[in-house]
């Protein structure tokens, strides 16, 4: 089954370090290419995967249907970065468990690798910190919310968004991009 190249079709999880000995960690939100038995399909990295070995992805089941016999496994594939995905607005969740006292927020569809996710509580802007799973860690109290939400990429490129709810687990889709 071929899919076309604008699909995403599920998330992976890459391997912690690579032959190379780089760690992977900052690449939620990279895109790949994988092909497969069955074709090609592209998948977000969307958190790292500490048991894999390196150069191993850890597809969800429906990116590994795309491209394989999903009883078989581990199947060979090959991927490459995609360079310049096409990608839909931003969209956020809230981890399971998050709340005004610890929260951890994931920003889906950036299409790159992000330098910096910030909330603003009150009148400040709240840096948060990038987890191994993917998630970006807010260090403290940031209240109940709703939130506005700066993302910047490593090019500078930046979006603000507002009214994102603490509804943990909730995908809150937005019209906002990175410009």
């Amino acid at each position: 089954m071929a899919l076309g190249r604008d699909r995403r079709v599920g998330g992976a999880g890459l391997a912690d370090v690579d032959a190379r000995g780089i760690r992977h960690r900052g690449r939620a939100a990279l895109r790949r290419e994988d092909a497969g038995p069955r074709g090609t399909v592209r998948v977000e990295i969307a958190d790292s995967c500490h048991e894999c070995v390196h150069g191993h992805l850890d597809l969800s089941e429906e990116a590994f249907r795309a491209i394989g016999d999903y009883d078989a496994g581990i199947i060979d594939t090959s991927y490459v970065p995609v360079a310049s995905p096409t990608v839909p607005p931003l969209s956020f969740r809230f981890k399971d468990g998050s709340s005004a006292y610890w929260a951890a927020l994931q920003v889906l569809d950036a299409g790159v690798r992000l330098r910096s996710v910030e909330l603003r509580v009150g009148a400040n802007w709240v840096a948060l910190s990038l987890t191994e799973y993917g998630y970006w860690l807010a260090p403290g109290y940031v209240g109940p919310g709703p939130f506005t939400i700066r993302v910047t990429d490593t090019t500078g490129r930046t979006a603000t968004v507002s009214g994102i709810a603490m509804h943990p687990m909730e995908v809150q889709r937005t019209s906002a991009r990175l410009r």
